[in-house]
Order: structure tokens, then sequence, then C-alpha cells
């Protein structure tokens, strides 16, 4: 008679919690850009390191972005846990009011592995508001896939003052659809 335990690997022991792709203080300057092609030239890119920092914004911690004192960044981390196919990712945003005007309009963008995920070209000037975006995962993405966020105001930065000008970086998560909150 034979007992012994058989161990299924890659399998979910049962619906998994929601979590975050994302750790706002991990936030590194990305080594590949996936949006090199539309990076300033040198004399025009201007992004003080104190610029982007990690920020509580109500009760959530966010990643910040200074306007008045970055006009490009793009930026990367792996992600943190692992998404699976049907899984509903949601994505949530706030800019404040941009007081100021460029030629071009502001792009964000988020990119998850090779596959745009996210853009959005905003007004300047114009008004503050959420980017509130949810979809469902079309294939597996495992933990530590590069998970890349631009921000390209096409503003050349002068030392002046404005207004608002900044944005947040608020929730980048997955939940399993099969999870049910205890009651």
């Amino acid at each position: 008679m034979f007992f012994g335990l058989v161990l299924v690997l890659g399998c979910p022991s049962g619906p998994r919690e929601p979590a975050s792709l994302i750790d706002h203080g991990a936030w590194q300057d990305a080594d590949a850009d996936p949006w090199a092609a539309e990076r300033p030239d040198a004399s025009f890119l201007r992004c003080d390191p104190l610029a982007v920092y990690e920020e509580a914004f109500g009760s959530d911690d966010t990643l910040s972005v200074n306007l008045d004192y970055c006009n490009y960044v793009s930026l990367r981390q792996p992600s943190l846990v692992e998404v699976l196919a049907g899984d509903l990712l949601t994505f949530r945003l706030w800019h404040d009011g941009l007081f100021f005007s460029t030629d071009e309009p502001p792009h964000l963008a988020l990119q998850i592995g090779a596959a745009p995920s996210w853009e959005v070209l905003l007004e300047a000037p114009g008004d503050s508001g959420l980017e509130y975006l949810q979809w469902t995962a079309q294939d597996d993405i495992a933990v530590g896939t590069p998970v890349s966020f631009l921000v390209n105001t096409h503003r050349e930065i002068d030392d002046a003052r404005h207004g608002g000008n900044s944005l947040n970086l608020i929730e980048l998560s997955r939940v399993d659809p099969a999870w049910e909150p205890a009651r």
C-alpha cells in the first residue's frame, strides 16, 4: 500500500486576496525606457530627485510627482504579485489642476511587461481629476514582471510656481474573481 503526499505546483490553493502589484517606495528610473522615443533632449529634460516621492494621499500611500520640478520621468519596478488571466486589475491616479500650457498635451502611461496597459493625454491647462480604470487580465503575469510608469508634460521647467501641478499614482492592484470578503 502506498501513502504519499502529492504536491501540485503552480495552482492556487483557493481564492487569492486582493493585492497590490506595486510598492510606491520601490520605483526606480527605468533602465530600458519603453517611451524612449518621446524622451526629451537632455537640455530640456528636468526632473529634480525631490520631485518624485512616496506620499500619503488621504488614506492611501501613493507615488507623487511634482510637475513644477519634473517634466519627464520613466519609472519601473518588478511586480510584487502574480496575476492570473481572469483577475480584475484596478488602476487609480489623481492629478491636480494643471496650471501651465504646452504645445503637446501631457502624456501619462502605464505598461505591464511589454504590453501597454493604460495611457492618457491630459489638457493643460486643465482641471483636476481621477483616472480610474478596471480591466480583466487576458494573460498570466508572473511575479517580477516589469511595471513601467511614464509622466511626460512636454513642458519647459521654469522656476516659477504655478499652483497644483502634481499627480498621485494611487493604485495598481489585482483581485481574484473567486475572492469574497469575510462577512
